[in-house]
């Protein structure tokens, strides 16, 4: 192999990083909105954006999604392959896992793989945030979350950045016991977290 070729285009220079690594090396909601606005900005009128394919394995609630994705500014392309299994919830598993390949764009190298399930649960988050800034009154207070699992609490850190003048949350899920320890994250974030029984109760009024 000649001297000058990229160490982008040699192959087995494949990093690996774990949901440890990546939580570490997280940026801020701040960063992460900015960069999803970023990405939809581009999206206009022609533009392709990323595919994905879902197979649906045995009918009985297990999906396994693969998305892929490129950018010409950054030369990467990625694919991100995710398992979506209902019965994980009885087995003490996540429900959903994900794991990511990063791409050399021009050489088509392999680069990295991650675990994605925090770059999954983020950038759902940052996406909902991006769109509170723009839907949601700048001096909202209140806020009602159904559902109290991995979702909510990156939602947690993403739309009390983007909406600092939250004060009060309210909290609703299938089991009290999780919205008990939902409610203490928001309590422990700075709000006043307050366990509800019913999820009509948790989103009217705010």
């Amino acid at each position: 192999m000649a001297a000058d070729t990229p160490r982008s285009a040699q192959p087995g220079h494949i990093r690996y990083l774990t949901a440890g690594d990546v939580e570490a090396m997280a940026p801020s909601p701040r960063l992460l909105r900015e960069a999803i606005i970023r990405i939809f900005s581009r999206q206009g009128p022609g533009a392709d954006g990323p595919g994905a394919e879902d197979d649906d394995v045995d009918r009985a609630g297990t999906f396994l999604p693969i998305l892929v994705g490129a950018s010409l500014d950054e030369g990467r392309a990625m694919t991100k392959w995710a398992s979506i299994v209902a019965e994980n919830s009885g087995r003490g598993l996540p429900n959903v896992t994900s794991l990511i390949i990063l791409t050399d764009l021009a050489t088509g190298q392999p680069l990295a793989i991650l675990d994605g399930n925090w770059i999954t649960a983020a950038r759902t988050a940052a996406m909902t945030a991006v769109a509170a800034s723009f839907l949601v009154r700048a001096d909202s207070r209140s806020i009602g979350f159904v559902g109290c699992g991995v979702q909510a609490r990156s939602h947690l850190s993403s739309l009390t950045s983007a909406l600092p003048s939250l004060k009060h949350l309210k909290a609703y899920s299938r089991t009290r016991r999780s919205a008990e320890a939902f409610a203490e994250e928001a309590r422990r974030s700075g709000l006043q977290g307050e366990v509800v029984e019913d999820p009509r109760v948790a989103v009217e009024g705010l």
